[in-house]
């Protein structure tokens, strides 16, 4: 089970790290997000992604943990 610790602490790492960028992305007035691209922004979409793909590895390992 020691095998899957690597797996765990990366996807721990990616999580917190698109959460981390995802804070300067957030929608602002007009139609933009705050970081001036227009809405959907895309980096906000490939962090929630990102973020949303690493949470799934940790809920599948977590348990062999």
């Amino acid at each position: 089970m020691a095998e899957y610790s690597g797996a765990v602490e990366t996807a721990r790492k990616q999580v917190a790290a698109a959460h981390a960028v995802l804070a300067g992305h957030r929608p602002s007035s007009y139609g933009c997000c705050s970081c001036g691209r227009h809405l959907p922004c895309s980096v906000a979409l490939a962090c929630a992604r990102s973020s949303a793909h690493h949470a799934g590895i940790l809920a599948l390992l977590r348990p062999a943990v």
